[in-house]
């Protein structure tokens, strides 16, 4: 898959605006798990990078999900 500039920076800007302030529990328990269970003799720099990126994901959501519960139990309408 091909970089696509445009999304790569707008997305570097909605981490940076959404991710300081938060816990993170939930991220950071993908890798620290991934450490936990997997011995560090079989462990690769890659495969740890990917528990992080999918540490992430779950991050991302997660949170779409309390947002979407926050947002469809609003009495706004």
């Amino acid at each position: 898959m091909q970089d696509v500039p445009s999304v790569n920076k707008h997305l570097s800007k909605v981490v940076q605006y959404n991710v300081p302030n938060g816990k993170k529990n939930r991220g950071m328990s993908v890798p620290v798990s991934y450490k936990m269970m997997v011995p560090e003799s079989e462990r690769t720099e890659e495969s740890v990078r990917l528990a992080n990126v999918l540490g992430w994901c779950v991050e991302f959501v997660s949170e779409e999900f309390f947002l979407f519960i926050f947002v469809s139990s609003s009495n706004i309408f």
